[in-house]
């Protein structure tokens, strides 16, 4: 059901360039895929989960090609790597909440309208 919902606004928003924080097991990036975006970064600090998402993400073909797993740092480091590469259309929050969202880079780096 949340996957539904993650493909409906990914379209609603046209969203061509999404960026996610906590990658998991990558069903949220395969969504944003699924909905219509081109590009999906997606960041990850833990090794365990990234090699499950990038198995995922193999298995899914064409539709996991457009996926950019970036395993390493906490997101916050790992978004000031992204500097060059703004804005997004959609930014999806999944893990270091509480952090994240008090960054003004994150709120900088969304595509207004």
């Amino acid at each position: 059901m949340q996957g539904r919902l993650l493909v409906m606004l990914t379209k609603l928003c046209s969203a061509t360039k999404v960026l996610e924080i906590g990658t998991f097991t990558g069903y949220s990036a395969l969504c944003f895929a699924e909905g219509g975006a081109e590009t999906v970064t997606t960041l990850e600090i833990d090794p365990a989960a990234a090699a499950v998402a990038a198995r995922y993400f193999a298995q899914a073909g064409e539709l996991g090609a457009g996926i950019d797993l970036r395993l390493g740092a906490p997101a916050l480091e790992q978004m000031a790597d992204l500097k060059p590469e703004v804005p997004y259309d959609l930014v999806f929050m999944d893990a270091d909440k509480r952090k994240v969202k008090r960054n003004r880079w994150l709120w900088a780096s969304i595509k207004c309208g």
